[in-house]
Order: C-alpha cells, then structure tokens, then sequence
C-alpha cells in the first residue's frame, strides 16, 4: 500500500512568452524551509556590480586595441597569413591556425582585463569588481520571476528508504 507525503517544491522562472521557462529548485516537506529557501533563491538573481557600463565598454575595448589585434596582426605578420581585408585569402590550414591563436588570445581576457583594470583606475578597482561585474553581464538581460511555491502530494511506495 502506497502512502502520500505533502511536499512544497520551489519554482524557479524566467523570461516570458516563447522564452518563458521553469524549474524546480527543491522541494521540501515543511512549507516554512521552502519559502525561506525561495527567498535565498531570488536574492541569488541579485548581481550586484560596481563597475559601469562605460568602464566595462572602455576596458574592453582597449582589450582589443591594445592586445588582440596588435597580437593578431603580429602573428599574421610573422606567418605571412593574410589578414584584415585579405581573410579571404586565407587556406583552410591558415584559419585554423588563426582560429586556435584567437582562442588562445581570448582566454587572456579576464587576465587582461583585471590587469588593465586594476591598474588603469588608481586602484579604485579590484579582480572581485571585474568577477562580479562579469557575472552581472551575463544574467543582463534574465527576466527573472520570484520564485513560486506549488504544493504537491508525493506517492512513497512502501519499499521507500532514506
């Protein structure tokens, strides 16, 4: 004979429309765990940042200006691949050379660009900053929801251990 538990799951959810999406984060068998629980999730979605927009942008730009092209355009150089307005021009072999050169080079970004950062600004700013500021940029545009809780009646067989 099967018995029934009252469990409390708590869901997660964002976007809207055609990117709506939700998950269940946890359940739960006492109703006050899960919302305390919902409410540790939504402040999750909270990415507080000190960086600004324009100082993300000016760092990220002079990532490019001042290290990746200049790296690019050094190696094409001393490989005699061609570069700028003659990629075109490049072998199958060429490319792939360069495409494992532009992965290696933008591995170097976070590095560079805390490099960059942390000594371009009078030490206003720090790593964490750039971390945190990262993190804020890729959940930008998340359209998050606070999270819901839905009660649910869970079948234990009777063979069921913990």
């Amino acid at each position: 004979m099967n018995k029934t538990v009252t469990i409390y799951a708590v869901v997660s959810s964002k976007g809207s429309y055609d990117d709506y999406c939700e998950w269940v984060e946890k359940c739960f068998t006492n109703k006050d765990d899960a919302y305390e629980f919902a409410k540790e999730v939504d402040k999750s979605h909270i990415y507080d940042h000190s960086l600004t927009d324009e100082i993300f942008n000016e760092v990220d730009n002079h990532f490019y200006d001042d290290f990746f092209d200049i790296e690019l355009n050094k190696f094409c150089e001393e490989h005699n691949i061609p570069n700028n307005d003659d990629e075109l021009h490049r072998t199958d072999e060429q490319q792939e050379t360069i495409n494992k050169l532009c992965d290696y080079l933008g591995d170097k970004y976070n590095e560079w660009c805390i490099n960059y950062l942390t000594t371009h600004y009078d030490n206003k700013y720090t790593a964490d900053d750039w971390e945190k500021y990262i993190e804020y940029y890729e959940h930008k545009w998340d359209d998050w929801h606070d999270c819901t809780i839905k009660e649910l009646e869970l079948v234990i067989d009777d063979e069921f251990k913990l």
